[in-house]
């Protein structure tokens, strides 16, 4: 008995061992796109690489494709079958030189080490993932919807936020000069704005802002909220 659970601790121990840390040489890409139980880290470098760590299920489900300038991160659906199949989960850090877009989709979660400069930075958020990040930029594009929550660090000009379907973005920490935010549907928005804040917040959103800015124009309509924090 002693020696049947010896075999099968080495069998698991061998297979956990071959699944960590791999890594994988990935080719040209400024988008990047992530789906599934997937957490991925970005690590600004010299050259495009991901080192990834399979916590549970199998290393064929965790899937690197590269279609023109996107990078798609995913981890495979389970199939369709009579045996309960262990769902994948994977951790990932990736190393890049160049992020332009950021597709965070179906429970993913993406994360940065350092900040993430770039000069337009465009961020999609949807089926409940999660971002925490840092970013300098000129211009920032943000849209979250279906419970997704997004957790913004850093600086930029201008930023631009729609949030829907009971979405939360958590921008305080982010101090932009000019912010335009369409918060529909229950969604939760904070932002940190220096000179002009406008938009509307309506369908029972909130959104609360800091910084006194010196234009404000944004409305409250069927139910929203708006306040403004000292």
């Amino acid at each position: 008995m002693k020696l049947h659970s010896f075999i099968i601790m080495g069998i698991c121990i061998f297979f956990t061992e071959m699944l960590i840390a791999q890594t994988i040489l990935l080719g040209e890409f400024s988008k990047v796109k992530t789906a599934g139980d997937v957490s991925v880290e970005l690590i600004q470098s010299t050259e495009n690489k991901a080192d990834y760590t399979i916590l549970k299920g199998f290393e064929r489900d965790l899937v690197f494709e590269i279609n023109e300038d996107l990078l798609t991160i995913r981890i495979k659906a389970p199939e369709k079958s009579k045996y309960n199949r262990l769902v994948t989960k994977a951790t990932v850090k990736l190393f890049y030189k160049e992020i332009k877009e950021l597709n965070i989709h179906a429970i993913s979660d993406i994360s940065t080490k350092d900040t993430l400069t770039s000069p337009f930075l465009k961020i999609t958020c949807n089926k409940g993932s999660r971002g925490t990040l840092t970013v300098k930029c000129f211009d920032i594009k943000i849209k979250a919807q279906n419970k997704s929550t997004l957790y913004l660090f850093g600086k930029s000009e201008t930023m631009k936020i729609e949030a829907y379907s009971d979405s939360i973005i958590e921008g305080k920490s982010l101090v932009a000069k000019e912010v335009e935010i369409l918060a529909e549907q229950n969604s939760r928005v904070s932002v940190f704005c220096e000179k002009a804040i406008f938009g509307k917040a309506g369908s029972g959103a909130k959104v609360s802002y800091k910084g006194n800015p010196q234009y404000k124009n944004i409305s409250e309509d069927m139910g929203g909220k708006v306040l403004e924090r000292k």
